[in-house]
């Protein structure tokens, strides 16, 4: 395997599955939990720490982490094609906005936090900022 799609492949898989973890075992009554609780029969324990950092971990984290790795999956999809870079930053911004834009008018389950879109918007500059050092040198 390349050395490249290795590295690619690692700043997919690694923050979804921090993301996963942190799912598992800092929140309750979510689709993730039920799957692992209720059709896998295991019963995970529930982490709480009264703090600023378990406080960030659990409202912003996930979201900076999937929108990290959203943008080097798009990167890698779209990477044969003219002006990856580009394509890519464009599409994940726009999603990432677009969630949040649809958690605001309630068509999707969530809550629209305006620090979710500064924080992912943040998580795919350093993403791009990454890629742009790393394959375009």
């Amino acid at each position: 395997m390349k050395k490249k799609n290795l590295f690619l492949y690692a700043n997919i898989i690694i923050p979804l599955f921090i993301g996963l973890v942190i799912y598992l075992f800092c929140y309750r009554n979510t689709y993730i939990n039920s799957i692992f609780e209720n059709y896998l029969g295991l019963s995970l324990p529930y982490l709480y720490f009264d703090n600023i950092i378990y406080h960030f971990v659990t409202c912003w984290a996930c979201d900076i982490l999937w929108a990290y790795s959203l943008t080097f999956s798009l990167y890698f999809c779209f990477k044969p094609f003219t002006k990856p870079l580009r394509v890519t930053s464009v599409l994940s911004i726009l999603f990432a906005v677009s969630i949040e834009v649809l958690q605001a008018v309630q068509i999707i389950n969530g809550t629209f936090d305006i620090w979710d879109i500064i924080l992912e918007i943040s998580a795919i500059s350093l993403a791009v900022i990454i890629i742009k050092r790393s394959f375009l040198k």
